[in-house]
């Protein structure tokens, strides 16, 4: 994407998040479905804030707390049953705690709210679960992150709603809008 928006004559930069080095750059930053990834929330936060101009809008969403509960426990309790431990690979806070890592940052928050998104998995929990688990299985071996997906998708068949024949999961996310005083 990056490539693609350099060849319609846009700067772009690929950066983690995590580690940006822009100063009072930007009137605005917008993410959708990313912050969840980052684990260091703090050094996001204070990144987008010096990467600010004064006066400067931060808008977001995000999973919140208890996003894919029902799938996170799926999966841990395939993990169980092959005795291991899958690492922790999304940070899904709740309202309070993430207005207190902006405030920290130096934002001044506008808004901030917690609310169920259920979303119908088109692919089917299998299809979901190849996509955004395999970040937390890449570290085992093929076969046993097959037997995890599989116990996981069978357990999740009699766990999750249905909608119209699709799978619904259990999104909760968080939304905020902050600004740079």
């Amino acid at each position: 994407m990056v490539t693609a928006t350099q060849a319609r004559g846009f700067e772009a930069v690929c950066m983690d998040a995590q580690h940006l080095t822009f100063k009072s750059t930007f009137d605005a930053v917008f993410s959708n479905a990313a912050l969840h990834w980052m684990p260091d929330a703090a050094a996001v936060l204070s990144g987008v804030a010096q990467a600010l101009k004064p006066q400067g809008r931060f808008v977001a969403e995000m999973g919140g707390q208890g996003n894919i509960a029902t799938i996170q426990a799926a999966l841990e309790s395939a993990a169980a049953q092959e005795g291991i431990s899958l690492p922790q690979i999304w940070f899904f806070p709740d309202a309070d705690g993430y207005a207190t890592l902006l405030q920290d940052a130096g934002f001044e928050v506008d808004a901030i709210t917690l609310f169920a998104r259920p979303t119908p998995l088109p692919t089917g929990i299998s299809g979901w679960l190849n996509t955004f688990a395999a970040p937390l299985l890449n570290h085992l071996p093929p076969a046993q992150q097959q037997r995890l997906r599989d116990r996981a998708a069978s357990a999740l068949a009699n766990q999750l709603p249905q909608h119209d024949g699709c799978a619904v999961a259990d999104y909760v996310r968080l939304r905020f809008a902050a600004h740079r005083p």
